[in-house]
């Protein structure tokens, strides 16, 4: 194969471990053999230089070149990087946390400066980082006003690193231009140890260095490099004969001498091959042979994919990940994406620390300039205690979770499966019963946590979602004289969980101590009943008692219990695992007919039981808006009141659940869900500044006013206190009296569309 960064041997030679060629260009062997650059010499070094194996210049910056070239050309070093990126900085992308006010305003004046734009960068930040192996930013701060903003250096451009001490841990200036000392001469930012602020004229990211004394940072793609090369040659190479493989001569054989021959020729009337279709007559004493190449097309396929997983493997990525599942099932994929994770989070976490020391440098600087004290004041938001510490300590990077969305990714594997055995039944291809056990069994196989409320799509109008969901919590709140889930007086405990019961919750009702499962202790099953009932591995008893609960008529349709699972699932890696139960149902209307779907389940954590409302569908949009839901979810919260069922969650999903959901007394189940909705918030008023949003424009101003209060109690309110917003505040956030459903307010336009878990107790 050709090598991009490793010069060719003279002669073909089988490297056992590595080449001297690959040592002299890695600098592994240090001053124990090297070549020079120009005329091949071997034992040639540096002057001064010692023992040190530090990669030679010249392979870092042929690296630099091939990768760029790679990422612009090669589709494979392409899907790497973005795969990165995606992972560490996309999704919901990369924000920062204040714990203390005052800091959080700097922070933000310099994350949202039209001059910088941090948040909008992060991809490209990362992209160039992990096809450089550095970065540079040249730092700008204003000298009265503290203000920070930044300008890529080349990274190729620096000639020599200075190192305080010579200690390569401590690098002190970087030297941009000719090497010959006249270059420009930047001071590396560092602390200050008199003044422990961070000060300095350039910010220096080096990454993926092999040794601790490394003093430049390595392309992510350095090993790999080569590799993708041959990879993209083995997939020409197969193109091409894969054309070859296309050509076809005939080898005729006519009996008798070379007259024959001419005699057969004139007959057909020349040398041509037959149209495809047509017909060929003639005796037996002419034979005709097709006769194709042979071009070892299987040998090619097999050389890609056993290249492709050096490359994955190189990469820190699964090779089911990049392109080809190669045969692998959900359950090893899935096992093979755990290692994966942790190496993607690795780089996500390395990442994120070189943008909080940015971040802080800009808090230090507005120190300098007086414009925030060098100590202040933050608060724990788990147990609101106040302490004092630096400024720039009281901000932190963070970004989106790593974690793979296993339950979105089998929902809809499961959404699509019952739709497409719905119309094989429709189309008489399959029996109900065969439909029933086939999705049964893609159930077991795929089930491994609870389907999301994303799954959910309406397409009716939000506030008529919204207003039978309220309506429902409003009368059931009027019946039984408790706070609804949004009331800003109801207490919470440090966690953000809703505390009622003085001196702790009753406990979870048990079976009767007797074999086996037995019988409910009440008509309805307990939620207890219903988990013993799911482990002991009785699904037909599960489905009964599921339907003892679901069955009967709401609204004018009807539900009917179609299935039910168990399962064990860990909703933290390394967490214990707790027991799941769940249930399918076909809605039905007055003639029979199926009009929609819904799931729901049950599950425990360490103090109680809960609800899972993972699905609920009317395909008919007639239909929709009849006060199905509000009934069906009224009968529920009875019965979960009386299994022993504290809290109802969800996921309020991507289309108008995300509004419905919170206006209904959903409120955030976790501060990260909060905090992902207060970033929509913070974009969409950016929209309202810039008149972007469809609303009244004698009325801007009071939204942007109204959102600027809401942000700032969350950066001054600890999660699950009484000043902390809820989901209900963001849901009216902006909204005037006698707005109507057509209306849109600020508070309505972050969430619809949006995406949070959310959790009402009961």
């Amino acid at each position: 194969m050709r090598s991009w960064l490793f010069p060719p041997v003279a002669a073909p030679a089988r490297a056992v471990e590595a080449t001297p060629q690959q040592v002299i260009a890695t600098g592994a062997a240090g001053a124990a053999y090297s070549v020079d650059p120009v005329d091949g010499e071997r034992g040639w070094r540096p002057a001064g230089s010692g023992g040190h194996r530090e990669v030679p210049w010249w392979t870092t910056e042929r690296a630099r070149i091939y990768s760029v070239a790679a990422y612009r050309s090669n589709p494979m070093a392409r899907a790497i990087v973005d795969t990165y990126t995606a992972f560490c900085v996309g999704d919901s992308g990369v924000s920062y946390q204040a714990t203390n006010p005052e800091v959080a305003v700097v922070v933000d004046q310099f994350w949202n400066d039209p001059r910088v734009m941090l948040g909008g960068l992060q991809e490209r930040l990362l992209r160039d980082h992990m096809l450089m192996g550095e970065t540079a930013l040249q730092l700008l701060v204003g000298e009265l006003s503290g203000v920070t903003r930044f300008s890529p250096a080349p990274v190729s451009q620096i000639s020599d690193v200075r190192f305080a001490g010579g200690n390569p841990l401590w690098p002190a200036e970087l030297i941009f231009g000719s090497g010959t000392g006249d270059g420009l001469v930047l001071p590396v930012v560092a602390v200050n140890d008199l003044t422990n602020l961070r000060e300095g004229k350039v910010m220096w990211w080096r990454s993926w260095m092999a040794l601790l004394d490394d003093h430049r940072g390595d392309p992510f793609l350095t090993p790999i490099l080569d590799h993708l090369d041959s990879y993209d040659s083995v997939i020409s190479n197969l193109i091409d004969r894969t054309a070859l493989a296309r050509y076809l001569v005939w080898d005729v054989t006519v009996k008798g001498e070379q007259p024959a021959v001419d005699a057969f020729v004139k007959a057909r009337g020349g040398l041509h091959v037959p149209p495809s279709g047509s017909v060929e007559v003639h005796n037996e004493s002419v034979t005709w042979e097709p006769k194709t190449a042979q071009t070892g097309a299987e040998e090619d396929s097999i050389a890609g994919k056993n290249v492709l997983t050096l490359v994955a493997g190189g990469a820190g990525l699964a090779k089911t990940w990049l392109a080809e599942p190669d045969g692998a099932n959900r359950a090893t994929s899935l096992s093979m994406a755990e290692p994966v994770r942790r190496r993607v989070g690795g780089v996500q976490r390395l990442w994120l620390s070189y943008q909080t020391e940015l971040v802080r440098y800009a808090v230090d600087q507005a120190v300098r300039a007086r414009r925030l004290p060098q100590m202040v004041t933050a608060r724990d938001p788990r147990t609101g205690r106040e302490f004092p510490i630096p400024a720039a300590q009281s901000v932190t990077v963070t970004g989106p979770s790593i974690s793979a969305s296993d339950a979105e990714f089998t929902a809809k594997i499961l959404l699509n499966l019952s739709t497409g055995l719905e119309k094989l039944v429709q189309s008489k291809v399959l029996s109900p019963e065969a439909a029933r056990i086939a999705a049964r069994k893609a159930w077991e196989d795929y089930m491994g946590v609870p389907y999301t409320a994303d799954l959910d799509s309406p397409d009716a109008n939000p506030d008529d979602v919204a207003q039978a969901v309220d309506d429902a919590a409003r009368k059931d709140a009027e019946a039984r004289g408790r706070h609804r889930a949004y009331d800003p007086d109801q207490p919470r405990d440090g966690l953000g969980k809703w505390s009622k019961t003085p001196g702790g919750r009753p406990p979870l009702p048990r079976r009767r101590d007797r074999p086996g499962v037995g019988q409910p202790t009440t008509s309805r099953p307990s939620a207890r009943h219903l988990l013993d009932t799911g482990r002991a591995g009785e699904f037909d008893r599960l489905q009964q008692e599921w339907a003892s609960v679901l069955d009967g008529s709401y609204a004018g349709l009807t539900v009917r219990t179609t299935g039910s699972s168990a399962f064990d699932w860990t909703p933290q890696p390394d967490g214990p695992e707790y027991p799941v139960v769940m249930a399918n149902a076909d809605i039905l209307d007055a003639n029979g007919d199926h009009v929609g779907s819904l799931t729901r389940g049950i599950s425990e954590d360490d103090t109680e039981a809960y609800a899972l409302h993972a699905m609920l569908s009317i395909d008919d949009p007639e239909l929709q808006g009849a006060g199905f839901a509000r009934a069906f979810n009224s009968h529920l919260e009875d019965w979960y009141r009386q299994a022993g069922i504290r809290r109802i969650e969800l996921e309020a999903n991507i289309d108008v659940g995300g509004y419905a959901w919170a206006r209904s007394g959903y409120d955030f189940k976790t501060p990260a869900a909060a905090l992902k909705i207060m970033g929509r918030l913070e974009e969409f008023l950016g929209r309202a500044e810039r008149g972007a949003l469809d609303i009244p424009e004698d009325r801007i101003d009071a939204q942007i006013e109204a959102a600027e209060a809401l942000l700032e109690r969350i950066r001054t309110a600890a999660f699950g206190s009484v000043d902390y917003p809820s989901a209900y505040e963001v849901s009216q956030l902006g909204r005037w009296p006698g707005a109507g459903r057509d209306d849109v307010w600020i508070g309505k336009a972050t969430l619809l569309g949006s995406s949070w878990e959310g959790v009402k107790p009961l």
